[in-house]
């Protein structure tokens, strides 16, 4: 019977205590308005021919100039660089990507992503030159703290355009008991405690 009881108490301690849960925190640079063309562009779509872009252009509106200004601008500045931050309220993050919108990527050779002077990811687009590229990097986890600067590092004069990029990040939280949760528990408890005492009697 006391068997019985603390396999009880064992499953409803663990269904109360809740298993381990993922949460996704998002920060955003840029915003996603088709490189300052406005309406929606996708992965593939050519900036020229396609959208009626006009290369070497500068598109940011206001917004863009005050909180993003390497964005809706063609290659200026050539080697652009940004910083995400964000908290991370304590939790752990167990994975971390970073989504990039952009266009251009040709005729200037190798281009290398950096997260905190790091090179996470190395580009290279032959014969794309007005091509639009949706673009996801895994992030180290060791350059997630709450801010993390993102820069790219080019070899060549020729141009490119960022529309946005996001930055996702994967945490694992747990599931705090209720108080009524622990009353339950406390009621478990008790039961044990009971059916150890009569035991003993017997």
């Amino acid at each position: 019977m006391l068997n019985k009881f603390l396999l009880l108490f064992a499953i409803v301690a663990g269904v109360l205590s809740g298993p381990a849960n993922a949460s996704l925190i998002s920060n955003t640079v840029g915003d996603s308005d088709c490189f300052g063309l406005g309406g929606t562009c996708a992965d593939g779509d050519l900036w020229r021919d396609g959208l009626g872009g006009v290369f070497f252009n500068d598109y940011r509106d206001a917004g863009d100039i005050a909180t993003a200004s390497h964005t809706d601008i063609w290659s200026t500045p050539t080697n652009p660089s940004w910083i995400h931050s964000y908290s991370l309220g304590g939790e752990t993050p167990i994975s971390a990507f970073l989504d990039l919108f952009i266009a251009g990527f040709a005729d200037i050779g190798s281009i290398n992503l950096l997260a905190d002077a790091t090179v996470i990811a190395t580009y290279n687009f032959p014969s794309q030159f007005q091509t639009v590229h949706a673009l996801t990097v895994a992030v180290p986890l060791g350059l997630i703290d709450g801010s993390t600067s993102f820069s790219l590092s080019t070899g060549g004069s020729d141009g490119f355009i960022i529309d946005n990029s996001t930055l996702r990040i994967e945490t694992n939280s747990t599931n705090i008991p209720e108080p009524a949760s622990m009353v339950l528990v406390g009621f478990g408890l008790a039961g044990i405690s009971f059916v150890r005492r009569r035991r003993q009697k017997v």
